[in-house]
Order: C-alpha cells, then sequence, then structure tokens
C-alpha cells in the first residue's frame, strides 16, 4: 500500500472532522431551543395572510396541473396511432 494514499485519507479526516463536529454542535444547539417556530403554524397576521395566499396560489396551480394533464391523457388516448391509420398521414390542408 502506498503511503502517500495513506496521508491524504488521514488530511482529510483532520480537515473533515471538526467541521462536521461543529455542524453536529450546532444542529443539536437549534433543536433543543424550545422557541423554534414551524412555517406550517404561522403565529403573526403577516404570516397569516401569506400562508392563506400561498394555499390559495396551491389551489389555482393544482386545478390548473389537473386540466393540462387530463387534456394530455384524453389527446394521447384519442389520436393514438392504431393498425389502420399507422402508416397513413393526416390530411394536408
Amino acid at each position: 500500500m502506498d503511503c502517500r494514499s495513506n496521508t491524504i485519507g488521514w488530511n482529510v479526516f483532520a480537515i473533515l472532522g471538526p467541521l462536521i463536529g461543529c455542524v453536529a454542535r450546532g444542529a443539536a444547539q437549534t433543536t433543543s431551543s424550545s422557541n423554534v417556530t414551524s412555517i406550517f403554524a404561522p403565529e403573526s397576521t403577516p404570516a397569516k395572510s401569506i400562508f392563506d395566499l400561498s394555499l390559495l396560489v396551491l389551489t389555482v396551480t393544482g386545478i390548473i396541473f389537473l386540466v393540462v394533464f387530463t387534456l394530455l391523457v384524453y389527446s394521447i388516448t384519442k389520436f393514438r396511432r392504431t393498425r389502420e391509420n399507422g402508416d397513413r398521414e393526416p390530411a394536408q390542408v
């Protein structure tokens, strides 16, 4: 085994070890706080109105998605190629 590749592994471990430790310590401190708010439970009046607006936008875009998806499925099933018209081209207008 090459001694140089072993040294590189230890160098990476020496650099990433403390970094991972700091990130883990910071994550532990933020989750132990009792003052953590949830984005799904708005507390202030502007947050409540923004949340209601986001639900409206989500509903409208969901309806648009369903309409487009339904039209796509309809057009794929109605205009698919069959044995009778597989070699024919549509009328050129």
